[in-house]
């Protein structure tokens, strides 16, 4: 699971975004709630023993835009930021994004 030293404020901008792609039919994966609509995004993060993140691989979700879209939010809230705890070597994270608004 990766974990971050610093929290990250989710943006509003990002549920919007992922909305219009929905909206737009680009994206079929997102799930009606009694509160309004959530997408979920699995995504995996390799990160050097030094902190430096290597690479940032999103599932694939039949979404191109929103998955890439994703893995550069992840890369920016995980530049310089991620607790490695001890790590000696490369290691891979997981973490899953949650975009939600209302219907």
């Amino acid at each position: 699971m990766l974990r971050l030293r610093r929290a990250v404020a989710p943006s509003l901008d990002a549920s919007t975004f992922v909305q219009r792609e929905v909206l737009a039919g680009r994206c079929g994966g997102a799930t009606r709630t009694p509160q309004g609509w959530v997408l979920n995004l699995d995504l995996a993060l390799l990160a050097a023993a030094d902190g430096r993140v290597r690479r940032v691989t999103p599932r694939a979700i039949d979404c191109p835009t929103v998955e890439q879209f994703a893995a550069g939010l992840l890369l920016g809230a995980a530049r310089n930021n991620v607790d490695l705890r001890g790590a000696a070597t490369d290691s891979w994270y997981r973490t899953t994004m949650v975009f939600a608004w209302k219907a």
